[in-house]
Order: structure tokens, then sequence, then C-alpha cells
């Protein structure tokens, strides 16, 4: 690397240039302190790291032979021992330097999901609507560039939650910002009920429609109760009327058997 990368000629065992020597050598700044973020192992898009690695030298103040020189330091592992291997005098400039590394780590990385992989989400009959959003979340965000109305279609197929669906037709959202806004709102009064499924207490309070109930099963309780005392009056009154007749004496009741 006698042209391009000379300072990484002396620390390596083997002095060939991989780089021809048209692609010139970059001078060094007294200030360059480029910011790189993340060095590159071969696990992410090679594309998404280039437009970062670009920003960073550029933002120092470099240019693209800079970057070529700058390059070895921001890989490691597999990315740099490929860069190190390579043929002598097999790159000619940065953009063939990026077109080979693009080409080579193309395989490396995970691939982005697809809209399909949203539908294989489905709410299992023993998880929480909170969980089931997670999930969802996790998955989508590795979707790029997926519509709005893909993601609240696919949602709607999984979640397989009868007050969420409920909220769904009824709101009908538009963007995948109101359709987890919903949901959250949803999977929170879930969680209270859950919290305190006695129906006291602030949960009850924050629940639907928990005070109308309470207040019915009051009034029920009332009827039951005002029910049962007019009931065991009566059975008093008539208690007390048949012990007395059966208490009279029969002269009593010979009177009143011949009375006209």
């Amino acid at each position: 690397m006698a042209d391009v990368l000379p300072t990484q000629r002396r620390a390596l065992p083997r002095p060939e240039c991989h780089l021809n020597t048209d692609a010139g050598i970059s001078p060094p700044y007294p200030r360059f302190r480029p910011t790189i973020a993340e060095k590159y192992d071969g696990s992410v898009n090679p594309a998404e790291f280039l437009q970062v690695y670009t920003t960073g030298i550029e933002a120092a103040g470099g240019d693209d032979r800079v970057m070529a020189n700058f390059f070895p330091m921001a890989l490691r592992g597999q990315a740099r021992g490929w860069l190190m291997n390579l043929p002598p005098a097999s790159v000619h400039s940065w953009e063939d330097l990026c077109q080979q590394f693009t080409m080579n780590f193309q395989g490396t990385y995970p691939r982005p999901g697809e809209e399909a992989d949203l539908h294989v989400v489905q709410r299992r009959d023993d998880e929480s609507l909170r969980s089931y959003i997670q999930r969802f979340c996790q998955v989508r965000n590795t979707i790029p560039c997926i519509p709005a109305h893909a993601v609240i279609y696919a949602f709607r197929g999984g979640v397989r939650h009868n007050r969420m669906l409920e909220k769904i037709a009824s709101k009908e959202p538009q963007t995948t910002a109101e359709l987890f806004q919903l949901a959250d709102r949803v999977a929170r009064k879930e969680e209270a009920w859950t919290w305190n499924p006695s129906g006291s207490g602030v949960a009850a309070s924050a629940a639907p429609g928990s005070a109308a109930r309470s207040g019915r099963q009051d009034r029920r309780r009332k009827k039951r109760s005002a029910h049962s005392d007019d009931e065991g009056h009566v059975l008093a009154v008539e208690g007390v009327s048949l012990a007395t007749r059966k208490g009279r004496p029969a002269s009593d009741k010979k009177k009143e058997a011949d009375a006209p």
C-alpha cells in the first residue's frame, strides 16, 4: 500500500498496494478528527454504512482520497481482513472500492423484512394486547417503506381482540401513529382491569362503564333486601294469626260455629 495507504504499509506484513497509483495520496490534515460511530464488521447493510462513513469524513473536511486512506480504520473483523487481502492494484479509486465493498458484503447481513412477515404475527389466546403490540412493532420496524394502510390491515388481521377490533372499526385510523395510539389506550384499560379485577379502587374508576354498573348493582341489592323484609313481615303476621286461632278454647270455637 505504497501510495494511498502509506501509514498502513509499515504496520502490515504485506507491502502490496491495493490501490493504483493514479488514485493519489491525500496529504494529512492537522486537525482531521472524523467521527466513526461504529466500525463495520459485515453485520449491517454495507450501503447504509458507507452513507454514514462518507458523511463523517466530509464533516471532518476530507475528500474521496481521505476516505480511501482512512477506510481500514473504519473496519474490523472479517471486513478489515477482506480489505487487507485484496489482490495488489485491484482498486483504482474510492468509487471502485465502494463498489467492491458493497458487492462483497451484500449477503452477509440480515435481510430486511417484508409485508408478508407482518401477517404472520398473530396474537396468542393467552397473550395480552400489550405483548402483541410489542411483537408487531418489532417486526414492523424491520420492513422498509411499508405503507400505513398495509400496517393497519395486518394489525387488524392478527390482533384477535374484540375490544380492539371495535375501536378500529369505530375510529378508522388512517396512519400508523393513530393506530398505535388507539391500541395503547385499549391496552391501558385492559391492564387496569387485570390489575384490579374486583372492580374497586383506581382501576375500577378507569374502567369503562364501571360507575354505571356499580349503581345498578346497588339498586338490585336494595330491591332484594326490601323484598326479603316484606316477605318476613307477611310470614310473621300470618304466623301470629294462625297461632291465635289454634290457641282459642273449644267453647269459643263452638259458639262461633253456632252463630247465625
